[in-house]
């Protein structure tokens, strides 16, 4: 199960929880929107299970702005518990690219 808790909090438990997944998604491509009023500071994509792994190209936060959609992700700064190697470090997921590394 995954799930993307939206939220100004560093708790996650206090923060709403925007969408919850079972098992793996078929798609190259997954978007998540939350309520249209979804305010936060951070976003948290966690993956439940002691033995599972959670592969992630690229994260993006979209929100309006003078109608056009800004990424908000880009660039900020990231957190990850663990990564496979250096060429995949955290930092990649905000870079603006879903090309390979």
């Amino acid at each position: 199960m995954d799930t993307w808790p939206t939220g100004g909090s560093s708790l996650v438990a206090l923060d709403a929880i925007c969408a919850t997944l079972d098992g793996p998604h078929p798609e190259a491509r997954l978007i998540i929107q939350c309520e249209k009023n979804a305010t936060g500071r951070y976003l948290v994509i966690q993956i439940t299970g002691s033995r599972s792994i959670l592969s992630l190209c690229e994260v993006e936060v979209f929100v309006r702005v003078s109608n056009t959609e800004e990424n908000i992700a880009f660039g900020h700064d990231i957190r990850q518990s663990t990564y496979y190697k250096p060429l995949f470090n955290p930092d990649k997921a905000v870079d603006g690219s879903t090309e390979d590394p």
